[in-house]
């Protein structure tokens, strides 16, 4: 019983952090694109 309820918690654990991870990744690649996006602007004058 133990040993499932513990395997059962390391697999939603595993789960969240992988949802983390895949959000980190969005978000720093939209940061990014707006960061290139802005000195586009800045330096395009546009």
């Amino acid at each position: 019983m133990f040993k499932v309820a513990i395997l059962q918690k390391r697999a939603i654990h595993a789960q969240i952090d992988k949802n983390i991870e895949s959000k980190y990744a969005d978000d720093r690649v939209s940061y990014t694109n707006g960061e290139q996006e802005m000195m586009d602007i800045i330096l395009n004058g546009k």
